[in-house]
């Protein structure tokens, strides 16, 4: 019976609870609760909960599933959108778990929402813009009262990327502009779609921008400058925290004048090797026109002979504008120069056109070009090339343009180097030659150089023709030979600066007396060569004499005449002073001084024999006195025979005995058995030096034991008596030299020979070095010996030299018996 009670108790309360619910269903806003232990009465609203998705995100509406008693437990969760139930979890049928309990779905799109039993939360995944709405959640439980969570779900919904448009209305794709320095430009930033409407926003390099309008997107910027060049603008559009904004940027374009333009500073050029010259222009947008002039001509229109130059351009930047963290750009002009010497000192400007100058900016450089000197020599402007006689002052300029400025310049005359020498009247300052009182010696080419750290030049020369009277030249022939009847030709040859216009001759005999004029038909002249011939005939012994010759010219008459002697013609002189050189195996040279020609012309004959069988070898005749003859074969004995040849005969000759050399002999024996080691030749020459040594100390250690043998001297205890005889001339000698070596020093007395003053025939003798004869009687003799003549010895050691002119004869005299002990 009890049994019976308990299930029908269970059926009742599970109807109790499934009518509950259907009311709940029926009318969900009887009972609403705005928190945990509120039971609201019908009518009373609580404020929703604002709850924000991302549309195709998750939107996760919150449910207030609390109980009010710590051991209660919800059992059915049910949602609503606008009073209209969309999601329900029962857990009735066990189990409170996500898997656990029964859900069931009515939001558009099945399978879109999901009940998260854990977190209490209704999950929409994705979310739609048509999710957007008013919901409410309503939590029964086992004992608690039913709780109701009302919610407000924004949808959000991304706009569109922003667009910026300018003042004029189009849209700028990443550069705004160009703008100018002054101008103030306006931007528009618009934002399409979006839920809810996005708020615009301007910034620059992270900071807001002023004067701008966030609900319109317009932004006004002020008066631009040169700081405002790319810089970087952004609009940025935001309608939620959700959604990161975005963005959509322009940056600033300007057009700017050039700041600077300036040719950079270089070493100075050297001519003639091409180098480059560096233009730059700084802050010009867009880039400014180069453009290279020279002086006033553009270098592009000069033509290539007169300069060489190639000219490329570039961009770049540098320097960075710290307000902009632009970098300001510059243009880069290089000039590739083949300098040359006459463009030193010319202007080299470098021009940046723009539009917006109203005038081009130059950059200006000197040319600082280095060159080897050129150099120009003249004569100095007060003097005549034409009219310079000798004693006139000249003066030369030498005109030399160099850089660096030359460290050198030197004077040549006839290619030998002047120097400053005022005695000689050669007078050199800076770049002047002056030459005082010039001879006919300053005639001649005149040239100056100079040198610098480029190289060195000379320049062209210049002929100094110094005017002078006719004098006799240097070559002139001044004796004829020429027999009686025979026609004859005498030239007179002269020097002179003009050419000589008139000559004039005359005659002086043997005999003496007045000068003879010659009448013009005789002779013939020509001013080039500056020559004179005379024909002359001798008829006798008195036709024999001298030609005299005068030639005048523009300066004047010839001071002192040529003078041609005229002789009979004989044979010629034979040569002088003949050697022999270069003797060899084949092959000798001769050379010898001519000798009198005989008044004709003459020339030499060399015959060459072998002794001694006086066999003709060669027969050489030649111009001069000097011979080569080669083929006459090794070691042969020669004479040699020099004759002076002239129409009139030869002369007699010069006889030479020669040779020639012997052929080296033939080495055929090995010469590797010759050969000895450098020590044992060492040792060989030691031995034998030593033996030769030994055998002459022997000799000489002999020969003084001889002579001091016959050095003994008979003692007599009588008185000696000096007597005056006639000694023999064999020995006569002189006094003893103080100083000569050879004589030995006596301790106790020294026994000396004096004699009396030699005669002029000795002196003379003596003087000459020849051997002298005595007279037939001697000259007297003082004699203070012991002994008679007649038992004198030789006197030994007799020993002549030369001091001061004269010969000495010195002795070592045999020393007293009694005194011998004591050398």
């Amino acid at each position: 019976m009890e049994r019976r009670h308990s299930a029908w108790s269970a059926r009742m309360l599970k109807l109790l609870i499934s009518m509950t619910i259907m009311v709940i269903f029926v009318s969900p806003s009887t009972v609403l609760s705005s928190g945990p232990g509120i039971v609201m009465a019908p009518g009373t609203v609580p404020e929703p909960l604002q709850v924000s998705a991302v549309a195709g995100g998750t939107a996760e509406l919150p449910c207030d599933v609390s109980p009010r008693h710590p051991n209660d437990s919800v059992l059915l969760v049910v949602w609503y959108r606008d009073d209209t139930p969309i999601y329900s979890w029962d857990a009735r049928g066990g189990g409170l778990g996500e898997e656990g309990g029964s859900h069931w779905s009515g939001v558009e799109g099945g399978g879109r929402a999901r009940w998260a039993a854990a977190s209490a939360r209704l999950a929409l995944q994705p979310a739609k813009p048509t999710d957007r709405g008013d919901y409410h959640c309503r939590a029964d439980f086992k004992a608690s009262p039913s709780r109701n969570t009302k919610i407000h779900l924004q949808v959000i919904e991304a706009s569109d990327t922003p667009r910026i448009f300018d003042e004029r209305g189009k849209e700028i794709r990443g550069n705004a502009g160009p703008y100018r320095e002054g101008d103030t430009p306006q931007l528009t930033c618009n934002v399409t779609g979006g839920y809810p409407p996005a708020t615009v926003r301007w910034y620059r390099g992270g900071r807001a921008v002023e004067g701008q309008e966030s609900q319109t997107g317009i932004l006004r910027l002020p008066s631009l400058q040169r700081s405002d060049l790319l810089a970087e603008l952004s609009c940025q559009a935001s309608n939620s925290l959700l959604l990161p904004p975005t963005t959509a940027t322009a940056q600033l374009n300007m057009h700017l004048a050039p700041l600077t333009v300036e040719v950079l500073e270089r070493e100075p050029l050297s001519a003639g090797r091409p180098q480059e010259v560096i233009c730059k222009a700084r802050g010009g947008r867009p880039p400014p026109r180069l453009s290279w002039w020279l002086d006033t001509q553009r270098l592009d229109t000069i033509p290539q002979e007169d300069t060489e130059g190639e000219i490329s351009e570039k961009s770049e930047e540098e320097d960075e504008n710290k307000e902009s963290s632009a970098k300001i750009s510059v243009s880069v002009s290089t000039l590739k120069l083949v300098a040359r010497a006459q463009q030193h000192g010319q202007r080299l400007t470098c021009r940046a056109s723009h539009e917006l100058l109203p005038s081009p900016m130059e950059a200006l450089l000197v040319l600082n070009i280095l060159f080897a000197p050129t150099v120009e020599l003249s004569l100095g402007s007060s003097l005549n090339p034409n009219d310079i006689e000798e004693g006139d002052d000249v003066y030369f300029e030498c005109q030399v343009r160099a850089n660096p400025p030359p460290y050198k310049l030197l004077w040549e005359h006839d290619g030998r180097a002047l120097v400053h020498e005022q005695r000689s009247g050669v007078l050199v300052s800076g770049n002047n030659l002056i030459l005082r009182s010039v001879g006919r010696a300053a005639a001649g080419t005149y040239s100056c150089s100079a040198s610098n750290v480029e190289g060195d030049a000379r320049s062209q020369t210049f002929n100094l023709r110094i005017m002078y009277k006719p004098i006799c030249s240097t070559t002139l022939r001044r004796s004829y030979g020429v027999a009686r009847q025979e026609m004859a030709e005498l030239v007179c040859e002269v020097e002179a600066v003009p050419p000589p216009d008139t000559f004039h001759w005359a005659l002086n005999n043997s005999l003496g007396g007045p000068l003879n004029n010659v009448t013009p038909e005789r002779y013939t002249w020509s001013s080039t060569p500056a020559r004179s011939t005379l024909t002359y005939k001798p008829l006798s012994d008195l036709d024999y004499g001298t030609a005299l010759c005068w030639a005048t010219n523009f300066v004047g008459k010839q001071a002192i005449p040529c003078a041609l002697t005229v002789l009979p013609a004989s044979k010629p002189h034979p040569p002088a002073n003949c050697s022999l050189t270069n003797q060899t195996s084949a092959a000798l040279e001769i050379l010898c001084d001519p000798g009198y020609d005989g008044g004709l012309q003459q020339w030499f004959l060399l015959e060459v024999f072998e002794r001694p069988l006086d066999s003709l070898l060669a027969n050489v005749s030649a111009s001069r006195p000097v011979f080569v003859v080669g083929g006459l074969g090794a070691g042969r004995a020669l004479r040699l025979l020099v004759y002076a040849v002239n129409t009139r005969g030869r002369s007699e000759p010069i006889a030479l005995d020669g040779f020639t050399l012997e052929l080296a002999e033939k080495q055929t024996s090995n010469m590797s058995t010759l050969e000895l080691t450098s020590l044992v030749g060492m040792l060989v020459g030691a031995v034998i030096t030593m033996i030769v040594l030994l055998v002459i100390f022997f000799i000489a250690f002999k020969l003084k034991h001889r002579m001091s043998s016959n050095y003994t001297l008979q003692a007599g205890k009588q008185k000696n008596h000096c007597t005056r005889t006639q000694p023999p001339r064999a020995q006569i000698v002189a006094l003893q030299d103080d100083k000569n070596p050879d004589v030995v020093p006596l301790n106790k007395a020294e026994h000396k020979l004096t004699l009396e003053e030699p005669s002029g025939e000795i002196e003379d003798s003596l003087r000459t070095g020849e051997n002298f004869v005595g007279p037939s009687h001697p000259p007297p003799y003082s004699s203070c010996m012991t002994t008679h003549l007649a038992h004198t010895p030789p006197i030994p050691m007799v020993e002549t030299r030369s001091r001061a002119g004269r010969e000495v004869v010195t002795t070592r005299a045999p020393l007293p018996a009694a005194q011998e002990s004591d050398v």
